[in-house]
This record gives C-alpha cells, sequence and structure tokens, in this order.
C-alpha cells in the first residue's frame, strides 16, 4: 500500500499520544510534527526529516538544548506509546509508527495497516459531520445548521508540577472529554461544549499570555486545578 502523508496521520497521532507519554515526550513530537512538510504527499511508509531543524524546533519550544540522551528516551518513550496504541486503539499487533534517530536524521516509519485505519477514520469522521449538518428534526423540515447550537468553551488552568502530576491531569481532562462527547441527546441538541487545555490548544506563533488572555476571554467557564500546598 502507497503511504499518503498528511497532516492528518500527525494530528491523529498526537491526539492519541496524551494518554501514554508525559509532556517532555509530547514536546519532541510536537517538534517533528512541526518540522514536517505542509505538503507532504504520496511517498513510502518512511519518512526522513532534518535531525538539526528538528531539534532546532525542540529548541525553541523548551527554550533551552535537549542533550542527545534524552532525546533517546522521549523516542524509546514514544515507540513504546505507539505500541500501546497499535493495539489498544487500531487492533495493531504491533506499532502505528516508529521513531528512530540517525547520525543527521529523524526517520519515521508508518505502518501500512495504521496509515488504512487513519484514513478510513478520517471519512468517517467527514461523513459523520456531513450527516449531522444535514439533519432535520421533522420530515420536511428545514435542515438545522450546526452553527445554530451555541458553544460553549471551558478553559482548563493549571500548574506545571512534573510528568506525574502532568499524566494525572491529562487522566482528568480526556474523562472530562469524554463525558460531554457523551452527553444525553437532549443536551446535545441544545448546545456542545469544548474543552481549552494549554498543551493541546497553544501553538508557538503567539506567546503563552497573549494565547491564554484569548482563551480567558473565549471562555464561558473555567477550572483551576490546584494542589494541597
Amino acid at each position: 500500500m502507497l503511504i499518503i502523508w498528511d497532516m492528518n496521520i500527525f494530528a491523529t497521532l498526537q491526539s492519541h499520544l496524551g494518554e501514554h507519554v508525559g509532556q517532555a515526550d509530547l514536546r519532541l513530537f510536537e517538534a517533528i510534527c512541526a518540522h514536517a512538510p505542509s505538503d507532504l504527499g504520496a511517498n513510502q511508509p518512511t519518512l526522513h526529516l532534518g535531525k538539526a531543524e528538528v531539534l532546532a524546533a525542540l529548541r525553541e519550544i523548551e527554550g533551552k538544548d535537549v542533550s542527545p540522551e534524552v532525546i533517546r528516551s522521549r523516542i524509546k518513550h514514544l515507540n513504546k506509546a505507539f505500541t500501546a496504541i497499535g493495539r489498544a486503539d487500531y487492533g495493531l499487533e504491533g506499532a502505528v509508527m516508529t521513531i528512530s534517530s540517525r547520525k543527521e536524521s529523524i526517520v519515521l516509519k508508518l505502518s501500512p495497516a495504521a496509515a488504512e485505519l487513519i484514513e478510513t477514520d478520517k471519512i468517517k469522521k467527514a461523513v459523520a459531520e456531513a450527516a449531522q449538518q444535514d439533519k432535520t428534526f421533522e420530515e420536511g423540515s428545514l435542515v438545522e445548521s450546526n452553527f445554530a447550537i451555541p458553544t460553549y468553551q471551558i478553559m482548563i488552568s493549571h500548574g506545571w508540577e512534573g510528568d506525574a502530576v502532568d499524566n494525572k491531569l491529562k487522566q482528568f481532562v480526556n474523562k472530562l472529554k469524554g463525558k460531554l462527547k457523551h452527553l444525553p441527546q437532549r443536551f446535545r441538541d441544545q448546545f456542545a461544549v469544548r474543552v481549552w487545555v494549554d498543551y493541546e490548544d497553544m501553538h508557538s506563533r503567539s506567546t503563552f499570555e497573549e494565547q491564554a488572555n484569548i482563551a480567558c476571554e473565549d471562555s464561558n467557564f473555567a477550572i483551576f486545578i490546584i494542589n494541597e500546598k
């Protein structure tokens, strides 16, 4: 099977990774995604990215150089997570993707079976969204637009206290999203709720303060995560 590399593959894998790895590992994958060409096109299962460029992107994200030993450790964590994702989420015997570090490149190898499943999920999602937009309450009634349903935003505010606490935070966020996604139908017909959290919704194009201020202004509710100290 010919692999069609596109940003949907990276976005899908990144959304799964949050349940399996810590913030430091996610930042490395973010640097890989940031360096991936915007128009990847058709390719073989293996994709080679310039190692110097990926490390430069990681340095910009973290504000400091990261040692080769730490890079190798993070890659090991990511590969372990990709194996867990392949088995738990896609029913594969092995990893959805593997990452390896060479002298001048970061090499990504995507499982052809995983690529096919990700593309199928993408098509299913597009069909489901189109069907939802065409939904009518009664036969012969006007089509109800999704845009008529208000969307409320919840902002998650938290501190950074290490991987153990970060993992607990991500578990809470994932459970909250799951509950909001499966609200009773009578509520889903009236409104939608999205969760804003920095490690998923921030980007590197502006400062933390600027993005946090905008999120505050756009949010209808906030949840503050604090410890007992």
